[in-house]
């Protein structure tokens, strides 16, 4: 975060939303866990008979994504920090170690791979007082990742699958720790004191497995049109195991551009290859996205060693708005974010802003 500014009140998610983001995930759990068995094929007819498939060949993009808590509440707790820099192009261009990866994974789900992108990230997360020199047993543990990401997708008109696979490095070697310190001493904020209390190095990875469908509400081709985007979700690993889902309702133009701006997972994020216009289109955008979480490496503690931990919640839940431009190749958008309690004693919900910049070509 960018140091915490005293005197706001976090904002309380209603409890309504908390029911409704449970329920959200609890059909993630139903649904996602069986991904259909013709995906392939469902996506090559889709894409024969439109004839408008966003197959990515030839086109790409390079995103750079931030998220910090410092964008909406002003506070230094919880998810700090988060940034990722993601290139996106047709399959065909991937080097020949993605194009073999994508190739084992596709198998994996029945995917038939028409685009790839390769993520860079890095992520910390920090206790509610970074003031104090030993960091609270009852708050979330210091923790910070460094991660790389491979993933690929099969696109058409209305539909979107994924999957990605992430291998990050958690904890010391990380450098969470230098790198928040420093970014404070910058700004003139306080320094965190508790990071040898942080979560030990080790290993983690994730399978992410996702779809996203772009249902119209009404013609595509008007000035001001609206759409629903749908998502379900799996993730399985020792960095996260849970089930997900979620909607998002867009209005504005340009909205069979993309499936939404790229956000850092866990999140109701868009992502794909991006069609470049010319012009200026604007679109606002809102959304709900629930999790049933039976593992986060960053609540439970390491996996082979011990470390500090907390109780996490089950149900998880989002809600968030924002913004999306975009002119010619250039876009831009803005998204905040309310999440929902993760761990038992968390004394509020969270407020943090995603800023999403993406070159398309």
């Amino acid at each position: 975060g960018g140091g915490e500014l005293r005197g706001g009140e976090d904002l309380e998610v209603p409890p309504m939303f908390r029911r409704a983001a449970a329920l959200s995930a609890a059909l993630g759990a139903a649904a996602a866990a069986a991904w259909p068995a013709q995906a392939r094929t469902q996506a090559q007819a889709q894409a024969q008979g439109q004839g408008q498939a966003q197959d990515g060949d030839g086109r790409g993009s390079l995103a750079v994504l931030i998220e910090n808590d410092a964008f909406a509440s002003g506070t230094d707790r919880n998810y700090s920090n988060g940034v990722q820099l993601t290139w996106r192009a047709g399959y065909s261009e991937a080097p020949g170690l993605l194009r073999a990866l994508g190739r084992q994974l596709g198998d994996l789900v029945d995917l038939d791979p028409q685009s790839f992108g390769a993520s860079l990230g890095h992520v910390i997360y920090t206790p509610e007082n970074i003031g104090l020199t030993r960091a609270p047993p009852d708050d979330r543990p210091y923790a910070a990742m460094v991660y790389a990401k491979a993933g690929f997708a099969a696109q058409t008109e209305d539909r979107m699958d994924t999957v990605e696979l992430t291998l990050g490095l958690v904890g010391p070697s990380a450098q969470g720790e230098w790198i928040q310190s420093n970014f404070h001493t910058l700004l003139g904020a306080r320094d965190p004191k508790g990071w040898d209390d942080q979560l030990g190095d080790e290993i983690a990875f994730a399978l992410d497995l996702e779809r996203r469908w772009r249902v119209p509400l009404g013609p595509r081709d008007r000035a001001l049109s609206a759409d629903l985007i749908p998502t379900l979700g799996l993730t399985l690993g020792t960095l996260r195991t849970e089930a997900s889902a979620g909607v998002a309702l867009r209005l504005g133009a340009g909205l069979d551009n993309d499936f939404g701006p790229p956000r850092i997972r866990p999140s109701l994020a868009g992502g794909g290859l991006v069609r470049t216009r010319d012009g200026l289109r604007v679109y606002g955008f809102a959304g709900v996205y629930g999790r049933l979480v039976a593992h986060d490496l960053f609540l439970d503690g390491n996996t082979w060693r011990r470390s500090a931990s907390v109780s996490r919640e089950p149900a998880v839940g989002d809600i968030q708005a924002g913004l999306a431009a975009q002119w010619g190749g250039l876009s831009m958008a803005f998204t905040q974010v309310v999440r929902t309690r993760e761990f038992k004693g968390q004394r509020s919900d969270q407020q943090f802003g995603a800023l999403t910049l993406v070159r398309s070509w």
